[in-house]
Order: C-alpha cells, then sequence, then structure tokens
C-alpha cells in the first residue's frame, strides 16, 4: 500500500505566511464522511477531521468556506472536532513528507477556544452577523468589562454551527468543586474525577448529595453521566449538579460514600429483569397492626396570626405520637413458605388477609384519612345503574379485589381501579411536576384551602398501591388526596380540583390535597420523606398559591392529633416567603406544644434543601 505524500499539502490562502506561531483561526468549515465537496481530493477518510478557515476577525472570506486555509487535527487519538464559527489554534509542523524534498509542513489545529466557558458550543459570531442580526442576536451577547457574555434565553442565538448540529440552550456545564478532573461532552454527558466535599465548607446551593456520610474531605468518587435532567431550567450558562434520579443514566462509582437522594427500585440481585414488587414485611402487619386512633374534635381554621419565629432547636422529646415498633421473630425453617402455612393453618388469619396487608399498611397516629359521609354520597362516585344493574357494580370491585391478590390484574400504566360501587377510575403514570403541572385540568371556585399530608405507608408505595387500599382495604368510594408524590419525586394526579376527597373530615368540601408517600415513621434510612419529594412538594405548593392567590395552607397536624405531614406547614410557607397564603389555626397544632420546635426545624430544612432531615419520633 502507497500514499500520496503530497496530499494534505497546505495550498490554500495564506498557508506559505505560517511559521511555528500559534494562531487564532474561524472554522469554517469541516470534513466529516464521504459526502464533503472536498473528500476525494483530499485523501478520502485519511482528510477527516480536516478543517477550513479563514481568519477570525475577517467578515467576509475571497473563496468558498470549503475551499480555505485548511488544517488537521493534531492529536491522533484525541478527537474533538470543531463547529462552525468556532475558533481553533492552529501551528504549522512537520507532515510524512518530512524527508522528502521538499521537506513539506502541514497546519494542525488544537480543540475550540473556550470562547464562551461553555461546553456545548463556542462559536463567535462575526461582526457583519452581529450588525445584520438587529436585537435578536444582540441580546444574546451582554457587553461586560471582561467582553461579551453568551446568556440565551430566546430559543438560540441564531448563528451557523453546521449541517444539522442542533443548538441546545438548555446544556448546563457541571459545578466544579476544588481539585475536580472534569471531561463534559457537548449534550449533558460528562465524567467527573471528584471527591467528598462537606456542607459546611460550601454555600447551600453548592451541596451535593455524596458528600452526606461520614467519608473525610477528599475521599475520591467517579461519576459517569449520559444526559441531564429534563427538568433543569433554560438558563444554560448557570452550572448544575449531577442528579441520580432525574439525569438520564449514571454510574456512580463511590469509595464508600453513600448517596443520599438515591430511589433504589429494589435492593434484591435476583431482581433484574423481573417486576417490580413493593418491599413489605407482612409478619409486622399481622403481629403488630397500627395503634387505634385517638379521634379529637377537629377544629375549624381561624385567621389569628401565631408567632412562627421561635427557637427551632432540635430537642429530643418523649412526647409526640409514638409509632409502633417492629417485632423480631425467629423461624428455624428454611422452606420460605412455612410461616404462611403456619398462620393460614392455625386459623388466626385467613389466605385472603395475609395477600391484602402485604399490599400496603397505615399508621393511624400518625396519618390516614378519615371516611367523610358527605364527601362518600356524593353521585359522582356511583355509577349510571342502567350500566351496573343487578349490583352488578359491587360483583365488579369484589372480581377486581381478587383479581389484585391473585396477581391476575396487570400493573401496567394506565392503571384502573373500581371502588365500591363499581364506578371506574384511570391512575396515569407518574411525571415530574414540570410536566404534570403543564395539564391539570380546569381551577375550581370551591377551593380556599390546601392540606398537605404523609400517608403515613411505606416510603416505596405507588399511588396504584394508595388508591388500592383506598378502594379494597378501606372499601371507600373516594380516596383521600388529589396528588401523591412518590419516592423519586415524580407524581401522579389522582383528582381534578373540583372533586371533593376524603382529605380532612369536615374540611373536605373547599379543599385540595397532597400527600407524599412514605411516613410511617421519620427515621434516617426508612420512610422519611425523600430529597425528591420535598423538592416536589415545595413546587406544587408555589404553584397553587398562584394558581389560587387566596388559598390558605395547612398541614393535617394543625387540625387533627396527628404527627402528619411530620413538619410544621405554616413555618414551611413562611420560610418560602408565603406568609400570606400561610393557614393559622387556634390552637396553632393539635400535638403536645414541647414538640413543635421539631417540627419546625424540619420545616425549615425542607424548605431551604438541607438534607439528611431531622429524625422525629
Amino acid at each position: 500500500m502507497g500514499y500520496n505524500l503530497n496530499i494534505g499539502a497546505n495550498n490554500g490562502v495564506g498557508a506559505s505566511n505560517l511559521s511555528s506561531v500559534i494562531t487564532s483561526v474561524r472554522v469554517t468549515g469541516i470534513i466529516l464522511d464521504e459526502r464533503h465537496e472536498r473528500w476525494e481530493s483530499l485523501g478520502g477518510w485519511d482528510s477527516l477531521g480536516t478543517i477550513f478557515y479563514t481568519g477570525v476577525n475577517e467578515t467576509t472570506s475571497e473563496t468558498t468556506p470549503n475551499f480555505n486555509n485548511i488544517a488537521r487535527p493534531l492529536f491522533p487519538n484525541l478527537k474533538q472536532y470543531p463547529l462552525l464559527n468556532e475558533i481553533v489554534l492552529i501551528v504549522k509542523a512537520a507532515n510524512r513528507d518530512i524527508y522528502g524534498i521538499a521537506k513539506g509542513q502541514d497546519t494542525y489545529y488544537l480543540p475550540s477556544i473556550n470562547i464562551w466557558s461553555h461546553q456545548h458550543h463556542n462559536a463567535l459570531p462575526t461582526k457583519t452577523s452581529l450588525d445584520e442580526s438587529g436585537d435578536s442576536m444582540s441580546n444574546d451577547y451582554k457587553k461586560i468589562e471582561a467582553g461579551a457574555v453568551r446568556q440565551t434565553e430566546d430559543g438560540n442565538t441564531d448563528i451557523n454551527l453546521g449541517r444539522y448540529f442542533n443548538e441546545q440552550i438548555n446544556i448546563k456545564p457541571l459545578l466544579p468543586y476544588e481539585g475536580d478532573h472534569i471531561i463534559e461532552g457537548r449534550y449533558g454527558n460528562s465524567i467527573r474525577f471528584g471527591a467528598t466535599v462537606k456542607n459546611n465548607v460550601l454555600p447551600e446551593t453548592n451541596i451535593n448529595d455524596w458528600s452526606q456520610g461520614d467519608e473525610p474531605i477528599g475521599t475520591p468518587i467517579t461519576i459517569i453521566r449520559n444526559g441531564q435532567s429534563s427538568e433543569l431550567n433554560e438558563k444554560g450558562w448557570v452550572p448544575t449538579i449531577e442528579d441520580i434520579n432525574r439525569d438520564d443514566s449514571s454510574i456512580y462509582m463511590t469509595s464508600n460514600q453513600r448517596i443520599s437522594s438515591l430511589v433504589v427500585a429494589s435492593t434484591n440481585f435476583q431482581s433484574y429483569e423481573s417486576e417490580i414488587e413493593t418491599p413489605t414485611d407482612p409478619l409486622t402487619s399481622l403481629i403488630d397492626p397500627p395503634l387505634p386512633e385517638v379521634k379529637q374534635p377537629e377544629p375549624a381554621p381561624v385567621s389569628t396570626p401565631s408567632d412562627l419565629n421561635q427557637d427551632s432547636n432540635l430537642q429530643d422529646l418523649d412526647d409526640t405520637p409514638p409509632t409502633p415498633e417492629e417485632k423480631e421473630t425467629t423461624t428455624q425453617s428454611t422452606d420460605s413458605l412455612s410461616f404462611f402455612d403456619e398462620m393460614t393453618e392455625s386459623g388466626q388469619v385467613s389466605e385472603d388477609d395475609f395477600i391484602e396487608y402485604q399490599l400496603i399498611h397505615e399508621n393511624t397516629v400518625v396519618g390516614g384519612t378519615e371516611e367523610d359521609p358527605v364527601v362518600e354520597s356524593d353521585p359522582s362516585n356511583i355509577p349510571d345503574p342502567s350500566s351496573t344493574p343487578n349490583n352488578e357494580g359491587a360483583e365488579k370491585h369484589e372480581q377486581e379485589n381478587k383479581d389484585i391478590k391473585e396477581g391476575k390484574k396487570s400493573k401496567g400504566y394506565p392503571y384502573t381501579l373500581t371502588n365500591k360501587h363499581g364506578k371506574e377510575i384511570t391512575i396515569a403514570a407518574p411525571k415530574s411536576w414540570s410536566q404534570l403541572s403543564k395539564n391539570l385540568g380546569p381551577t375550581s371556585s370551591r377551593i380556599t384551602q390546601l392540606f398537605i399530608h404523609t400517608t403515613a405507608g411505606n416510603i416505596n408505595d405507588s399511588a396504584v398501591d394508595v388508591m388500592n387500599y383506598f378502594f379494597h382495604g378501606r372499601k371507600w368510594g373516594t380516596g383521600g388526596y388529589h396528588f401523591l408524590i412518590e419516592k423519586s419525586g415524580k407524581v401522579t394526579q389522582i383528582y381534578k380540583d373540583d372533586k371533593i376527597t376524603n382529605g380532612v373530615k369536615g374540611q373536605n368540601h373547599n379543599s385540595v390535597h397532597f400527600s407524599w408517600i412514605g411516613g410511617y415513621d421519620f427515621k434516617e434510612g426508612s420512610n422519611k420523606i425523600s430529597k425528591g419529594q420535598a423538592d416536589t412538594l415545595v413546587e406544587m405548593i408555589k404553584f397553587y398559591c398562584k394558581r389560587y392567590p387566596n388559598i390558605s395552607v395547612f398541614g393535617h397536624n394543625q387540625v387533627a392529633q396527628k404527627a402528619c405531614p411530620w413538619f410544621y406547614v405554616p413555618k414551611l410557607m413562611l420560610e418560602l416567603g408565603l406568609s400570606d397564603n400561610m393557614g393559622l389555626t387556634d390552637p396553632q397544632w393539635q400535638l403536645n406544644l414541647n414538640a413543635l420546635p421539631n417540627y419546625q426545624k424540619v420545616a425549615q430544612q425542607i424548605a431551604q434543601g438541607k438534607f439528611p432531615l431531622n429524625n422525629l419520633t
């Protein structure tokens, strides 16, 4: 095989004037495949990555873009090809004809210059294009003391970047920490060679979720990320931090760091390619059920302000409502069904009881909605009699209950459920709040109050699990909540705003209800609200305060003797700057006042995004 040693020699305009001095130039063209018109003449595949260029300040060129001066990539094993109008450095160096008569030299280029301090692109518009574009382009480049900065919010910068490269103004660079080595692609993909950085040395907005454990500063971590979260804002010049739950996909190689916000689908290594089922402890549900609910009269909310700025320092208190303790049970048999057989044969429980209570549990001391006769008598909960004659609605409900217990009902979305009257509801797949909030349905004139809840169950439950519990566990015609927030932070809308639900007995006629899933207890590593849930809940509260400007926001524990939602909502509203929408009651809440500072502290942590949250008992 032979080579034409003259191919690639620089014969373009001005090439003869170049020396070994490094010079900056503007890219006007690049060969990336065989469709390029100079493909054959410059050596076919050997010309891959060859660029055409002009001077940085040239506004026009006497030659066409693909016939200007040419340069080849300098590095053979680092392929970083520039876009049109990016600025690169070029230098002359030896070519393959170094031993020939002409002792040839070629022009080579280095990767693009960091004009905009951004990995997506660093293209620089020409002076002519800026002058001709008017405000549409000029507004994208703001003048500062150090020169121009690129801050685009109107879709794109109207600059030619290539034949098919699609500018994405929401692509963000990664926020660096001291000592980081970061490699970033143009599309939100990256590799960070970083380390643990403790919260006390960082601004609150720069805290990451891999530095919340006991590891010292400098403990190494490597994070590979393929695509940033789709929920980030359009300000592409503002850096972001990796998000293990919202980024498209990622690999975290840790040195025993704990990723505080990680939502684990399953801890069973045999679960790969299996159907996801919520992990539960049926033994606890059977032998240690939730304590009976202590019912107190529920006063209506009043608008008398109370002092919310009292000391929120955490205290060790023993007078908050207790949560059930799980009892340890030892079994000698290796047969995985031995406990099931023993319990059913003893006559203490039936097979149906065992399966049903495996689905979901609820700590009614912590939370728990109550059946509201006014809600249950709503005609909209009952199907047209002509569609379900001869008690067919009730039979349909019981058949569905049986199918669920026997695993015959499909678990895919959209998921349909039937209430005790035979009326169906459809549950859509959970979505991010930014997606869901675009299609909530119409507002309702009845809404003047918003109540915040916890389901007081397992944090790994889904919205389907909760609604199964309402319809088939409690045998209700209507669920308790309009919105349910899963551990990942995604939301399911169960009912539109005009629907009255079983959220807070006596308060439902003018209320909408949000609930985060979990909260059976509020201990580290258990059923405490996740960061994803907390962030989403804050977004939802802010959204509904705009949707209903005069709405008052309450926590369930303000009107009932329950820990729900495990924080003091008026303090949260104050910290969020939403005091005009703060719902106040007299008394200010229904639990022991000595416990209030603890709940205020958790509300403050949620508002400020400080995780992990304090434990509550």
